[in-house]
């Protein structure tokens, strides 16, 4: 998440906005998890990364749903590190 952080603060500071990994991502359902909205009485709790974290497939059998899963996160997470490279290079 550290990583993740850096490459947003560098697009904010050259005033190019990096956009937060995919959802679908473990990095991406993890800053969602830590970035949510929350009611003022809320008491939150750290979580490490877990499938929980991320948005259900639909209608998946259960034995074949990490592996989709995964797959998913793979294609998303290609996606993005590229638009972030981008930023990162670009000045």
């Amino acid at each position: 998440m550290g990583l993740v952080v850096a490459w947003m603060l560098v697009g904010e500071l050259t005033g190019r906005t990096a956009p937060p990994p995919p959802p679908t991502t473990m990095l991406g359902g993890l800053y969602q998890h830590v970035t949510a909205p929350r009611e003022r009485n809320y008491k939150y709790g750290p979580t490490n990364v877990n499938y929980g974290l991320l948005p259900p497939l639909g209608d998946t059998r259960k034995d074949n749903k990490k592996p989709r899963m995964a797959e998913r996160a793979r294609n998303d997470l290609e996606s993005w590190l590229s638009e972030v490279s981008v930023l990162r290079y670009a000045s």
